[in-house]
């Protein structure tokens, strides 16, 4: 299966079917590979010309719910998600949100699909569409990973959002 194939199968398994854990086998180090590790349902990442060895304790730890992933990968994949928190965005923009808007970027940013989303909230996945567009336009990003790294930076874990 060739990039573009396998990029879009897993796209398309992601937003119709939520999060549904792989492995990938037989890979090549490059910078295509790293762009599959950043899916969230990607757990386990092989190399081509792996030993035997490796590949058992790899699967084994897929299997045990660990995540599976070359060091050299994992290292670059650290440092391009490490950043220091944002400061100062909290307060207007935080309180221009509905509450439906950070019920769903809290999903967002737990790796959940649109239709996991809208599953779990029982509305229409083109109404989490509806908030998702309201939000973006609110918090000021264009991109699922900007909402998500957003939501990180400024909602908390504790505030009251599931009455």
């Amino acid at each position: 299966m060739s990039f573009p194939e396998l990029y879009e199968f897993l796209r398309k398994s992601y937003f119709n079917h939520g999060a549904i854990s792989c492995a990938l086998f037989q890979l090549t180090p490059d910078a295509l590979t790293s762009k599959l590790a950043e899916w969230p349902h990607v757990e386990g990442i092989f190399y081509e010309g792996q030993s035997v060895e490796e590949l058992s304790e790899g699967i084994a730890k897929v299997l045990k719910g660990q995540v599976q992933v070359p060091p050299e990968l994992a290292l670059q994949l650290l440092k391009t998600l490490r950043r220091a928190p944002r400061q100062n965005q909290i307060t207007p923009t935080l309180s221009r949100l509905s509450r439906r808007e950070k019920q769903i970027l809290v999903r967002i940013r737990e790796g959940f699909s649109n239709l996991a989303i809208a599953n779990m909230l029982f509305i229409s996945e083109h109404t989490i569409k509806s908030h998702l567009y309201g939000a973006y336009r609110k918090i000021g990003v264009t991109t699922r990973l900007e909402a998500s790294n957003w939501a990180m930076d400024n909602l908390l874990d504790d505030e009251d959002l599931w009455d």
